[in-house]
């Protein structure tokens, strides 16, 4: 249902992008632990769980919302701005729909099907999960789903089953990630067990093929040998060499000490063997986010993170070199736009009062493909006593140290708020962002926007799951928990669509989860497609009328045709084995 909420108001501003070149700071690399996979299935996982039928699960987390290194940070040289007018802000109400958007997309989203509700025994949820070839997978604090991507549920079982059938010591999983290389065609899977210094670990686990609902390795690791500290909120990342997970430590009286960041040998987990793995300590930044990374010639890997407690800058980190031996580097920072932020201190507003907390500014999406860098999060204006919370989506080419565009969803007015935002872009550069609505005059709702690569404006905007009633949960505790984040990820099948997981009120005082899909259009009546797609190519034809093909495919290429009458595989057509093609008469802007 596309959202119908009146445009408050839209303006747009050119600024000036600031940015300190800076010789870059080596952060010195630790060999860690090795440890050693146990190889699963999914039918021994949904064993587990039907014997464990009342199986304790996180009752709700109370790890610090707003996690700021209490210790006095370095404090900066003098900056050497320079000046370079390339960047816009676009402010914007995306709940406006334009009238010729409408028109072509008037049969989107294309799927919108429940994912998760509420089992009444943990808040938040952490909403998150991934869509891979063939499968959705869901992975919430409270449990695991699989569905086929018209929503019918495949397995479930909760999240604490999952882990403890292979790891029997776990006892509080909770910061559930996941997402999927569609380059190997894998899921990994990760989340931490364990709240205490005493218990710490980092669960990982990686699909031995593109099915879900098959085998899996699993890993585990202790986050802290020395027991001082235990590990929290992962944030998630890979490229072609590594798997990254980094993450925010606290002490035994839950203040935050440092930020740590894991690397793992990408082949050496997709294979099931034993790995050893690389720590990196940072006792100046939290939450230094990894990019998801769709550019699988990339030699490195990015890293955003909030750079200031209440300005408004952000800080790169890039790991590069070997895969055995990197090195991670603090980078350059950006003072993005002309609008300061501050960390925290507005609550959500619903119809009926109950503000719904809104957590920090923290980094909660990274993504990285065609050469550019985006990032997304909270921020709260204005800076001096922030009342409105909106969305930033910040773009960068982090090589040319150049800033492209900043995004932001914002109402100064504060009766409409925007948060919770998870991103991805697809291969034609359109940007997709899931995230949650809020307003005075209604209830927690979720939405999907998107704008096509050059647009100004997010002119394709929906409700994919409306908010039904005030929400009010605290539990034994003292906030309105919501989130902690959500997921938002490209169809691999296509490298077109997009895929979004948010939350949402029902009624009674419950939270839901739908799965949305948006299909954007983009055909043309006849297509010839000739010449040879190189492993690793992921690309989807669609034609009104029909399409020829002569295209050599190579091994692990992702190939799809979908024309309205007809599909000739002339002579020189060939898809090489281990290759993945599909035809189907679906006609330009079908949902396959």
């Amino acid at each position: 249902m596309k959202n119908s909420f009146i445009l408050l108001f839209s303006f747009l501003l050119i600024v000036f992008t600031q940015t300190k070149l800076v010789a870059q700071k080596n952060i010195v690399r630790q060999e860690y632990q090795s440890i050693i996979p146990v190889s699963i299935s999914m039918k021994e996982i949904i064993k587990y769980d039907s014997l464990h039928p009342n199986l304790e699960r996180i009752k709700e987390k109370n790890d610090d919302l707003n996690p700021i290194l209490k210790k006095e940070r370095i404090k900066k040289s003098p900056r050497n701005l320079e000046s370079k007018p390339i960047g816009e802000i676009l402010t914007t109400n995306p709940n406006k729909i334009d009238n010729k958007s409408k028109q072509i997309l008037e049969n989107y989203p294309c799927e919108n099907f429940t994912a998760l509700n509420d089992a009444l025994n943990a808040i938040p949820p952490d909403v998150n999960g991934v869509v891979g070839f063939n499968h959705v997978m869901t992975t919430l604090n409270t449990e695991v789903k699989i569905q086929d991507k018209k929503g019918n549920q495949l397995s479930k079982v909760s999240l604490n089953a999952w882990w403890q059938a292979v790891f029997p010591s776990v006892n509080n999983a909770f910061d559930p990630k996941i997402t999927y290389d569609p380059f190997n065609h894998r899921y990994i899977f990760v989340c931490c067990n364990g709240n205490s210094i005493t218990n710490s670990s980092l669960l990982i686990a990686i699909s031995q093929t593109s099915d879900p609902t098959g085998a899996w390795w699993a890993y585990s690791l202790d986050t802290d040998s020395n027991n001082d500290e235990w590990f929290d909120y992962p944030s998630l990342g890979f490229n072609k060499k590594w798997v990254i997970v980094s993450g925010n430590m606290f002490n035994s009286s839950n203040n935050i000490t440092q930020s740590r960041i894991f690397s793992f040998d990408k082949s050496v987990l997709y294979n099931g063997a034993t790995v050893t793995s690389h720590m990196w300590n940072n006792s100046e930044y939290s939450t230094i986010a990894p990019a998801i990374t769709y550019d699988n010639f990339s030699e490195d890997l990015w890293f955003v993170t909030n750079d200031d407690f209440d300005d408004n800058d952000l800080r790169l980190f890039k790991m590069s070199g070997s895969i055995n031996a990197p090195n991670l580097d603090e980078e350059t920072w950006y003072t993005v736009n002309n609008i300061d932020w501050h960390k925290d201190g507005v609550s959500l507003p619903q119809l009926g009062g109950n503000g719904i907390c809104a957590n920090s500014d923290r980094i909660q999406s990274v993504f990285y493909r065609n050469g550019y860098l985006w990032s997304a999060q909270n921020i709260f204006t204005p800076s001096s006593s922030p009342t409105t919370v909106g969305i930033q989506i910040v773009q960068i080419n982090p090589y040319s140290e150049q800033h492209i565009k900043t995004d932001l969803f914002l109402d100064n007015t504060g009766s409409t708020m925007y948060a919770f935002p998870s991103i991805a872009v697809n291969v034609d550069n359109d940007l997709f962002v899931g995230y949650n609505f809020f307003s005075t005059a209604g209830y927690a709702s979720a939405q999907i926007s998107y704008r096509r690569n050059g647009q100004s404006a997010f002119n394709n905007n929906f409700n994919i799951g409306p908010g039904l009633a005030n929400y009010y949960k605290i539990n034994s505790g003292t906030k309105n928990r919501w989130g902690d984040y959500s997921a938002t990820c490209i169809d691999p099948e296509d490298d077109k669509s997009a895929w979004t997981i948010q939350e949402y009120a029902r009624t009674g005082n419950k939270w839901g989860t739908n799965w949305a899909k948006i299909c954007p259009i983009n055909c043309i009546s006849d297509i010839a497609i000739n010449g040879n797609y190189p492993s690793g190519t992921l690309k989807k034809w669609e034609a009104t009328n029909t399409i020829t093909s002569t295209a050599i495919n190579a091994n692990n290429t992702q190939i799809k045709y979908d024309a309205g009458t007809k599909i000739t595989l002339a002579s020189g057509f060939r898809a090489n084995n281990g290759s993945y093609f599909k035809a189907y008469i679906d006609g330009c802007g079908g949902i396959r």
